[in-house]
């Protein structure tokens, strides 16, 4: 098996272009043991929107808040998915 990977996801216009086809490549990455994030220079999202755009509970969303996003995630990124 090769090293796990810690793969970040973009937010709006990544995600929300196609919340399912995310959703279940976030749970395939999972299921082959990889870490799966996403990462957004929004500064929060609510719970109802989370629900409305199947972001499933295992993955974490870090806040950049118009920053950089390397700088809001406190570990190495192997794979970023950007628009």
């Amino acid at each position: 098996m090769s090293k796990p990977l810690t793969i970040s996801i973009d937010l709006d216009k990544t995600w929300t272009a196609e919340p399912m086809l995310f959703n279940a490549f976030a749970k395939i990455a999972k299921s082959f043991g990889h870490t799966v994030i996403i990462c957004t220079r929004r500064a929060e999202l609510s719970h109802d929107e989370r629900i409305r755009l199947q972001i499933p509970e295992f993955i974490t969303l870090f806040f950049a808040d118009l920053g950089f996003k390397r700088d809001a995630v406190p570990f190495p990124v192997v794979i970023w998915i950007d628009d």
